[in-house]
């Protein structure tokens, strides 16, 4: 449920052919798989989505049973 996480790890003769060869790559990756790509950093779904209903003030109602309750309990640990 937490997705996967991508690390893109290069090496060249300086900082621009390094950042060169990153953005080739992120590329093509978002060329294959943009729709599901949700974050470039460490964030979590949960906290992507918390941010966006603060932003829009707006609330989420959660009903589980299959999760026993994960889902509820990662947006009860964020305030606000």
């Amino acid at each position: 449920y937490e997705g996967v996480k991508l690390r893109i790890g290069v090496s060249g003769v300086d900082k621009a052919e390094t950042k060169n060869k990153i953005a080739k790559i992120e590329k093509i990756i978002l060329d294959r798989a943009g729709k599901y790509v949700f974050a470039f950093s460490d964030q979590s779904l949960t906290s992507l989505v918390h941010k966006q209903l603060l932003k829009k003030n707006l609330t989420v109602a959660i009903a589980e049973s299959c999760t026993g309750g994960m889902l509820g309990m990662e947006f009860s640990e964020m305030p606000g």
